[in-house]
């Protein structure tokens, strides 16, 4: 089908490119300044599309609203007064007396085109959009007799029963939905929102929100702050500034070096993070990375882990004395002397006494970072 020699699409695709065009500010301010020859052209041009487009296009009534500006800045270059009577305003549309009918009477004005012509042409969509707001909420909201309710419906005509019909079939859908939450059980009630959109099941937490429920303290002074930063090193230490960053890395250098052949090691706090990074880097660091791996791979197991060797708690227990971040290492259990073992019932061949195994490496991640703990010189955790 065509309509002036031109198919609906056609002028569709041109309705759309005036539309794009115009939202561009120096278009606009181009046609607000042009001048007589050139606005009429302009003028022309827009007519030979808006007058055989479809009403319903979404692009019909901006186009209407559009005409009416530019006969506004006709008006301006040709140093003529506004006015809607004689030969100023000829062939207009349905649409258009409807939009100057409301702009009357919701402004309170004889001169409609006066109140158009202080609205700039990139802002005539968001125009358009406020004032179908507007003419719906009084069709709702006013008496049907008063001249408000009756100038929105001319303003809105098809386009009312449009989003009435929209409205009515949310609506049924909004029952239908809330119908069926009360069926459900009330456990699901909190999450009667939520269902409304599809395949989402919960609100996940932003970065700042899981971080400030997550703080680390500072390993120099221990002030939780969401600023604190991990060492580049071995991604396991955090501070809270650069001042903390500088007077960990070289506070206790003599007595951590004194005390490097002690058996016990001196308190974490002490010990200058310049002597355990490298350490951490190399040896504790890819430990916690393949566990994190495995947990996240492997569901939790809930039997016992399996007893480790002596070397392995000697080596996690020099590990510890260089930092206070990784893992909580516990004291094995002594083992029982072999006198204390009394025999069961008189037996002549007393069982032997079963020796306990040595207690594992408790390894606890954090979603911030890996802490190692290790009590004060003289101490025993229970």
């Amino acid at each position: 089908m065509r309509c002036g020699g031109k198919s609906k699409k056609a002028l569709g695709y041109r309705a759309a490119g005036i539309f794009m065009s115009v939202q561009n500010v120096k278009v606009a301010q181009q046609l607000e300044k042009g001048k007589a020859r050139e606005t009429e052209r302009t003028l022309n041009t827009i007519s030979t599309v808006y007058q055989p487009l479809d009403s319903h296009h979404p692009h019909s009534r901006f186009l209407g609203t559009l005409l009416l500006r530019l006969h506004c800045v006709l008006a301006a270059a040709q140093r003529r007064p506004l006015v809607l009577g004689g030969d100023a305003l000829p062939g207009l549309s349905d649409f258009q007396r409807g939009l100057l009918d409301w702009l009357r009477i919701d402004r309170g004005t004889e001169k409609p085109l006066s109140a158009l012509s202080q609205i700039p042409i990139n802002q005539l969509s968001f125009f358009l959009d406020e004032e179908e707001q507007k003419a719906l909420k009084c069709v709702r909201f006013e008496e049907r007799e008063s001249k408000n309710a009756g100038a929105a419906r001319s303003f809105l005509g098809s386009l009312l029963v449009e989003k009435g019909a929209r409205e009515s079939e949310s609506d049924c859908e909004s029952d239908n939905e809330n119908s069926d939450k009360n069926a459900s059980s009330s456990h699901f009630s909190d999450s009667a929102k939520l269902d409304r959109e599809q395949g989402r099941d919960f609100m996940m937490e932003s970065r700042k929100e899981r971080k400030a429920t997550h703080c680390p303290p500072c390993d120099f002074c221990g002030v939780e702050s969401l600023k604190a930063k991990h060492c580049a090193g071995c991604k396991l230490a955090v501070y809270c500034s650069r001042e903390c960053q500088k007077s960990h890395w070289k506070k206790g250098a003599d007595f951590a070096e004194k005390a490097k052949n002690k058996a016990l090691g001196p308190f974490p706090s002490v010990v200058p993070h310049k002597l355990s990074c490298p350490l951490l880097q190399q040896r504790v660091l890819p430990t916690l990375q393949s566990l994190s791996s495995q947990a996240d791979v492997n569901p939790p197991n809930p039997s016992p882990a399996p007893a480790t060797s002596r070397g392995a708690e000697a080596e996690g227990s020099a590990l510890s004395s260089g930092h206070s971040r990784t893992a909580h290492l516990s004291a094995p259990t002594p083992f029982p002397p072999e006198s204390d073992c009394t025999p069961l019932n008189g037996s002549p061949n007393p069982p032997p006494c079963p020796r306990p195994s040595p207690q594992s490496v408790d390894v606890s991640l954090s979603p911030q970072s890996a802490r190692m703990f290790r009590p004060p010189l003289g101490e025993t955790i229970n």
